[in-house]
């Protein structure tokens, strides 16, 4: 099969920086410790899909040659590495089955007041249902940088706003500077220009609360004869779609008020897909009973939040307004798709390999804490002072994550806790330590439910050791600031204890 035939492929090196994926018919899978690595190289003349339909072509040049019968046996053997642990190494080396590499794609994990939920978008094209935040690589540059796809795939389709505040939430960096990004752009101005319709207007931004969580994960090799190596991550290869995925869980806290918008455009409009919200607990145990139809309890579009369920009249609505945009062959696979309300694989994969790596615990009672204790991992031994100080001699209880957290499911734990408290004391010996995943996540969820308020009369604090006020980051760096002395932190743990003397 020769995969120049199509006018969508070309060599690498000529393909234009949009849509772009490199096509492998050669790479390694291997088992390493509780996740897989998985060995690429990209040459510069390796034949790319450069326009979304390139993937058609492919697909019916497989279709064609009778690969596809290989497919279920190529998974097998995949899987046997990647989600099943029976086997240690996997080499595909097939000229008429290539794999589309990269992908990648973001599975929000969203708290909206006390429950969690899975963040979902609905797809109406091949392949059909509920699917991440995820699309192509647009730049060869990615090949070797593909967090970079995830993470510029979450900031283009998810927008977060609170219209009854006027708030528009936007991710680390783009606080004043979203609008010089044009893939951003389009979407929020014409979600702006829609709320202004409404009668909207003046937005505050506000950075949303986000952290990553880990994947066990990695994928490495070279690109263009440089190496490369990426960690963090879960990775989703199927056959099914011929696809190399990465991708990664976004850990989001929003205010109960706030919508969720689509923030993809085709045809120089908002796609407007239906965004569904899924309690993680009764959606966890549905996929362990197989279940191939998944119903959300909350759905956004437009900007506007409905309850579950109207799903099926917003997604009718929805299927209405993008016919025009899509192919004849789009429309077949609707038509002859019997479970439209299934996961897509890719969200079923990167959900399964979740649950084998977190697993829930028991849920903690509420207001068990009355103080937090948020500090990156260089301050721990510091921190660990301030938490015996404040339990010891102002006689609170502290959630500190290395005594208090006794759960498999780390995130959740934190968000119970910063639910539960009324204080929450940054601890720190330099400005970086905090702008760590963790303690950023903390302090703009606390700082955010303060000025919402929905916390009555909080405290947020930093004890700070070896740094001053004017170094530490926004928002913290204007709310009460403690400087210790590190060779004498008695003077400053008593002066700490006076703003604790109301947080219960």
């Amino acid at each position: 099969m020769d995969l120049f035939e199509s006018p969508y492929i070309r060599p690498l090196e000529t393909a234009e920086n949009r849509f772009v994926q490199v096509l492998l018919t050669q790479f390694a899978l291997k088992r390493d410790g509780p996740g897989a690595h998985l060995e690429v190289e990209v040459r510069d003349n390796a034949p790319a899909i450069w326009l979304r339909r390139g993937r058609d072509a492919v697909h019916a040049m497989m279709r064609a040659s009778g690969m596809e019968e290989k497919q279920a046996a190529v998974q097998q053997g995949i899987d046997a590495v990647l989600q099943d642990d029976t086997a240690a190494r996997y080499a595909h080396e097939e000229a008429g089955f290539p794999f589309r590499y990269v992908s990648g794609g973001a599975l929000p994990v969203v708290r909206m007041g006390p429950e969690q939920y899975y963040c979902l978008f609905y797809r109406d094209i091949f392949p059909i249902g509920w699917n991440l935040a995820s699309g192509m690589s647009d730049s060869s540059h990615e090949f070797a940088a593909p967090l970079d796809t995830v993470e510029r795939e979450l900031r283009e389709e998810l927008i977060v706003a609170d219209p009854g505040r006027r708030q528009l939430y936007v991710f680390e960096g783009e606080t004043g500077r979203w609008s010089e990004q044009p893939e951003l752009a389009l979407g929020r101005l014409l979600l702006l220009g829609r709320f202004r319709r409404m009668g909207i207007t003046d937005f505050t931004e506000v950075q949303l609360p986000l952290t990553w969580l880990e994947g066990p994960d990695s994928v490495g090799g070279t690109v263009g004869g440089k190496a490369f190596e990426v960690d963090g991550c879960f990775l989703n290869i199927n056959a099914g779609d011929f696809g190399i995925e990465v991708d990664r869980i976004a850990k989001i806290r929003v205010d109960p008020d706030a919508v969720l918008c689509d923030g993809e455009v085709k045809g120089g409009r908002l796609l407007d897909r239906v965004i569904g919200l899924f309690p993680v607990a009764a959606f966890n145990r549905l996929m362990e009973s197989g279940a191939t139809e998944f119903r959300p309890t909350i759905v956004f579009r437009g900007g506007v939040r409905y309850d579950g369920d109207e799903f099926e009249r917003l997604r009718d609505a929805f299927l209405r307004d993008v016919a025009g945009l899509r192919s004849k062959e789009d429309d077949d696979d609707g038509k002859a798709c019997d479970r439209p309300f299934d996961l897509c694989p890719a969200t079923r994969s990167i959900i399964r390999r979740y649950l084998s790596v977190e697993r829930p615990g028991p849920a903690a009672a509420t207001g068990q804490y009355q103080v937090f204790v948020s500090y990156g991992h260089e301050d721990e031994e510091l921190a660990e002072t301030v938490y015996r100080y404040i339990e010891s001699e102002c006689r609170k209880r502290v959630f500190f994550s290395e005594q208090s957290h006794r759960e498999t499911d780390y995130a959740a734990a934190i968000d119970r806790a910063l639910d539960d408290v009324n204080c929450l004391v940054v601890v720190c010996s330099h400005p970086q330590h905090v702008t760590r995943r963790w303690p950023e996540y903390e302090f703009r969820s606390f700082h955010t439910d303060i000025c919402n308020h929905r916390k009555a009369d909080a405290r947020l604090l930093s004890f700070v050791a070896g740094c001053r006020r004017v170094d530490l980051p926004r928002p913290i760096c204007h709310y009460e600031v403690v400087e210790a002395d590190s060779e004498n932190l008695q003077d400053a743990l008593r002066r700490l204890s006076r703003f604790l003397v109301d947080c219960g």
